[in-house]
């Protein structure tokens, strides 16, 4: 897998990731880092809260950093919070790990990872 993804890879990797947003209803930012943790690439969809920038970044940084999913670095931060709270702003942005789903309504909606997770898929079957 290439370690800096090319413009052409980046803006397919934010139209799928976007394109799945909007078909779970959501209103997301996407960020996509080359290998080093820096931006390549990054868009905020109509009516996405301002905030979601920087959490994309930090999300898509964290998964870089401590080469774990998301969902890998929620489960870090909610068993060994001391640990997580350690290592989160040892790089250059703040660690941000996906939230736990509340109970709450019945049927929460999907995490933003959700989005992304096809077009990222796609991009690695490519580039082998």
């Amino acid at each position: 897998m290439a370690d800096v993804p090319d413009m052409a890879t980046a803006r397919a990797l934010i139209d799928g990731a976007l394109a799945n947003g909007r078909e779970l209803q959501l209103k997301l930012s996407i960020a996509v880092l080359d290998c080093g943790g820096h931006l390549v690439a990054f868009q905020r969809m109509d009516g996405a809260p301002p905030f979601t920038a920087d959490v994309a970044q930090s999300k898509a940084y964290g998964v870089i950093f401590m080469r774990r999913t998301s969902a890998e670095l929620r489960d870090m931060a909610n068993t060994r919070p001391q640990f997580f709270d350690a290592v989160k702003s040892l790089g250059r942005r703040t660690l941000i790990p996906r939230t736990s789903k509340s109970p709450k309504p019945p049927s929460p909606p999907p995490a933003p990872e959700a989005a992304c997770w096809p077009a990222f898929r796609a991009w690695r079957r490519n580039d082998r």
